[in-house]
């Protein structure tokens, strides 16, 4: 990137493909075998709030004053450009929503494909745009990335199908890849396009193809056949020994995560929040937040802890007053007495007895974590992926394997007023609405004493996650920014290749299936951001494990 000096003293940013893109190898994807990873979205890399914003904030100005005072419906592409197009639709103060694969009942779709997609089928809701088609005189599409533009052809298309009536169309981007063909059948069909950088794929594939595909991929679904349970010896991500510790029936079952040898060795502990007099219900997984005297005004209920102090802490004026239950252990977690909610977490796995895998004492010498741990690992071994994309059978591969019953341990915000951009919103109320999560969350949890966080959200909800982020940024703190995703991408040792380790999860959205994020490092405290609605349990808990694997014990809800 280049800093261009403008008139009155202000700086513009100068976006170039080489300063923006990352190539990277899809996974199974013979369509294309290519992903294009735009290293400031936010989506795939762990990025600075302010640079993803500041990227937005370019493109949007690429646009601004382009349509005159035409009436605009943004929609942004989901799942890796919803941020992208919420943040678009607001500076240019239009209504917005998003494509989505996910179920909305009660409502009507319109259907469109994305053909070389891992997940074709896209979706909007054809209830809501039936409501204020009479009134837009443009739809705009937003992308992070276009390609050919078949996909948003597809979508065009089958809006001027059900809607005749003369309806313009735009099409904004932050990277442009279209030939000269594909640019001259928009310009046919006088679709305006624009963008912010203009990229050349002619060897985008050829470039994928030469990584090896050989980073660390970690499975932490809770669905990993035990049997399949072997000791770990490559742990690529984590330059350590890591000891998990279960325990059941009294009884102990250690296994060893295992490296080659080094001079210390890391715990990282998913643990059961007992209470002190050792009764533990395990279907209670509520925890103990603080509460702030203003916990109605956004629809928060957090479960408040007896004989608390209460403290409403100013945005500005943040105290650390304390930690969270998984920090200070399970005494204050499992306070006798707390409220109990029905809708709090409940993940309930099965038992598992694992014999110690060869190779691996019955008995480590090693500290436990101070609670126990009810995962095994299973590793298998280090690889390449395969002409045809598929990953070979010899590649670094760590199960996190549930072994005992258990429960998460996280403090949960949880949010009764949502709003959904999965349906049309006015752009303005929805970033009051994200201001609003925003201070809900500060008023409830500490964060004084918090030096460097990530803040998470999931899949499609990526918007008020980078909001929030963004303003913990503000307050001096050093934040970064990512997503869960459905992408499966290949994840590669060079140094040059833009994601490294990959860990496999259950969806919120979706126990059966499988979703990812990549990257994961230690942070003071994790936030995440989740609209996932129903049973999230398995859900959550493997992101808890893939996190709980790089240290971080500290992890926040807000759901």
């Amino acid at each position: 990137m280049e800093i261009k000096q403008l008139s009155g003293g202000r700086e513009q940013i100068m976006y170039t493909e080489t300063s923006l893109v990352r190539v990277a190898r899809r996974e199974n994807n013979n369509k294309r075998k290519y992903l294009v990873v735009n290293r400031l979205q936010g989506k795939h890399i762990p990025v600075k709030p302010c640079e993803a914003l500041a990227m937005f904030r370019a493109l949007a100005d690429v646009v601004k004053g382009r349509f005159g005072r035409e009436k605009l419906l943004v929609i942004g592409f989901a799942e890796t450009a919803t941020a992208v197009g919420a943040a678009v639709a607001a500076e240019l103060g239009a209504d917005y929503m998003q494509t989505t694969r996910e179920q909305i009942f009660g409502v009507e779709y319109l259907y469109f494909s994305e053909e070389h997609s891992h997940a074709t089928e896209q979706k909007l809701v054809k209830d809501d745009i039936d409501r204020v088609i009479d009134a837009v005189e443009r739809i705009v599409f937003v992308e992070d990335e276009v390609t050919t533009g078949k996909t948003i052809l597809n979508g065009i298309n089958v809006l001027k199908k059900r809607y005749p009536q003369k309806i313009k169309f735009g099409v904004v981007s932050i990277l442009n890849g279209m030939d000269q063909t594909a640019l001259d059948t928009y310009r046919g069909q006088d679709i305006a396009l624009f963008w912010l950088v203009k990229t050349d794929h002619a060897a985008y594939t050829e470039i994928a193809e030469t990584y090896r595909g050989d980073g660390s991929y970690i499975v932490c679904k809770q669905d990993i056949a035990p049997e399949n349970a072997t000791p770990v010896h490559d742990l690529l991500q984590n330059d350590t020994h890591v000891m998990c510790r279960a325990d059941k029936n009294e009884e102990k079952y250690d296994i060893n995560v295992i490296n080659e040898p080094r001079n210390h060795t890391a715990h990282y502990d998913m643990g059961v929040i007992d209470d002190p007099e050792g009764n533990t219900d395990k279907n209670d997984t509520s925890v103990i937040c603080k509460t702030g005297d203003n916990a109605e005004e956004y629809g928060a209920d957090v479960i408040e802890q007896p004989g608390e102090d209460k403290t409403e802490n100013d945005i500005g004026v943040m105290r650390n007053t304390g930690q969270c239950a998984a920090e200070k252990g399970t005494g204050d977690a499992g306070k006798s007495g707390r409220n109990k909610d029905k809708n709090d977490i409940d993940v309930t796995n099965r038992t598992e007895h694992m014999a110690s895998p060869e190779g691996v004492p019955e008995e480590s010498t090693a500290e436990p974590a101070s609670t126990g741990c009810p995962m095994t690992y299973s590793a298998a071994r280090s690889g390449s992926i395969t002409e045809s994309g598929s990953i070979t059978e010899n590649r670094s591969h760590t199960e996190a394997v549930c072994c005992a019953e258990h429960r998460c341990p996280v403090e949960h915000i949880k949010i009764k007023k949502h709003m959904d951009t999965r349906r049309i919103v006015n752009s303005a109320e929805y970033a009051a609405y994200c201001g609003s999560l925003y201070r809900e969350l500060v008023s409830q949890v500490d964060f004084g004493g918090v030096q460097n966080m990530l803040v998470l959200g999931t899949e499609e909800y990526m918007y008020p996650a980078l909001y929030a982020a963004s303003r913990f940024e503000a307050q001096g703190k050093d934040v970064r920014f990512h997503a869960t995703t459905r992408s499966p991408i290949a994840v590669s040792a060079e140094a040059e290749y833009p994601l490294h380790t990959r860990y496999e999860l259950n969806s919120l959205y979706d126990s059966a299936r499988t979703t990812y994020i990549y990257d994961l490092q230690k942070y003071d405290t994790v936030v995440i951001f989740t609209d996932a609605k129903g049973d999230i349990g398995e859900g959550i808990c493997s992101l808890i494990r893939a996190l709980q694997l790089c240290g971080n014990d500290r992890i926040i809800l807000v759901h």
